[in-house]
């Protein structure tokens, strides 16, 4: 339950939930279908009354604040919130259960993963597949079937598109070498295009991207930032 909530001292991020899951033998990734629009106005008023006790009135008021034709919006700042709150009845049972028998549980947002530190029979994966959809079926979810996946060591295991097989989350190669071609490409283009509106929409994108890669792999990240500073827009853009 680690999405959509700033916690400075106790950081919920994609990065936090791949952190759980780095160096375990399997992995086994499920996906929540439609998490936000199924996520209903009853489900949320549920939240109010029945997690944090407001009275049936307030507890209605409260859910038509938070939700928009019937559903958790995507977007909204009381969304991230509730969406962490949204299992609330079953998922600690669930936790319990996989904790007690050894393995790691995190949810980040409509992402569900679970891992193991040693390897498991086929009988094991079952039950801890369908202790998930006991916990998703009763709340009004199910699962994306295309999103299943089961991987080992053997091959690379990614949690949000985070490679988990070492110690500490890394973006995958792929990943980082389509980002540094991304910034060799907008080198070259700044030298015609550098004081036009679209250049400067590349720019933000790209740099938020070599963010992104700098907080998971320092020494990289900052010579990426370095060619990006040297060919950031005029000043006048971010004025505008």
């Amino acid at each position: 339950m680690l999405g959509g909530i700033s916690d400075p001292k106790n950081p919920r991020s994609c990065k936090k939930h791949a952190s759980i899951h780095c160096g375990k033998k399997i992995l086994i990734s499920e996906d929540i279908s439609n998490f936000y629009p199924n996520t209903s106005y009853e489900a949320v008023k549920g939240i109010w009354k029945q997690c944090f006790h407001f009275t049936d009135n307030i507890s209605e008021v409260l859910a038509l604040l938070t939700t928009f034709n019937g559903e958790l919006p995507q977007g909204w700042k009381t969304s991230g919130y509730l969406a962490n709150l949204a299992l609330w009845k079953h998922e600690p049972k669930l936790v319990k259960t996989l904790e007690d028998n050894g393995f790691s549980y995190s949810r980040f947002i409509d992402d569900i993963t679970v891992s193991s530190p040693y390897f498991i029979t086929s009988e094991t994966k079952h039950f801890i597949v369908s202790n998930i959809y006991r916990m998703l079926l009763p709340s009004g979810y199910s699962p994306k079937r295309t999103k299943h996946d089961i991987s080992s060591r053997e091959s690379p295991m990614e949690v949000t598109s985070l490679n988990v097989n070492t110690k500490y989350p890394t973006i995958p190669k792929r990943q980082r070498n389509n980002i540094r071609a991304m910034v060799f490409q907008l080198e070259r283009l700044a030298l015609s295009q550098r004081r036009t509106h679209s250049y400067y929409k590349q720019w933000l994108s790209l740099y938020g991207k070599v963010n992104r890669i700098k907080s998971f792999h320092e020494r990289e990240g900052e010579d990426l930032q370095r060619r990006m500073r040297l060919i950031k827009p005029n000043k006048n853009f971010f004025r505008k």
